[in-house]
């Protein structure tokens, strides 16, 4: 993956808005998929412009043309189950693979060998998911491989520069916050 720099204003943290929160949600959910991430932040655009209410006209103007080009709420509901579901499991590794560095856990062993930390953190991240075949499924959606080599193969790589939102987001919801990513002034 190529760097990708979030598109953040000077004062995201002191005032933040729905679009500073839509710029890291979006690279969450597709930190490989540039395209994706611009369809969902014209959404954001147009979800702005009905929170914002009042403003000059030609601010409303443009973004009411945003908007009249963004994906429907229903649509991008649909289009983040798979990535939100692998962006958990990437938490998951990274928490799981942080806590066995902190814990200074014994390498754990299968069939007699010892089992690298990272496949190990694999393991225990799909492990509640584990069904005939290690496949879950996200009705009615198809269904995901989630074996530790898909996972290290493709889920990882793709997740990884991004794991750590998902875990603070993880965490933050485990705290109550429902909002995705997070509420705007968890920024």
């Amino acid at each position: 993956m190529t760097s990708v720099i979030l598109n953040l204003r000077p004062d995201c943290l002191s005032k933040p808005t729905r679009l500073d929160l839509a710029e890291i949600e979006n690279m969450m959910l597709w930190p490989d998929d540039e395209e994706a991430r611009k369809r969902a932040l014209r959404a954001a655009y147009a979800e702005f412009a009905l929170e914002i209410g009042e403003g000059d006209l030609e601010t409303l103007r443009q973004l009411l043309e945003i908007a009249i080009h963004s994906p429907s709420r229903e649509q991008l509901s649909e289009e983040i189950r798979i990535p939100f579901f692998q962006g958990t499991i990437a938490a998951s590794i990274l928490t799981n693979a942080l806590a066995g560095l902190v814990l200074k856990r014994r390498r754990p062993t299968r069939d007699g060998k010892e089992i690298a930390p990272m496949e190990h953190a694999i393991d225990q991240a799909i492990k509640p998911f584990a069904r005939k075949d290690w496949t879950w499924q996200l009705s009615p959606l198809p269904s995901i491989q989630l074996s530790r080599k898909t996972v290290q193969m493709q889920l990882w790589p793709k997740f990884q520069p991004v794991a750590h939102f998902w875990a603070a987001s993880c965490d933050r919801t485990e705290a109550g916050d429902t909002k995705f990513p997070c509420s705007t002034g968890g920024l």
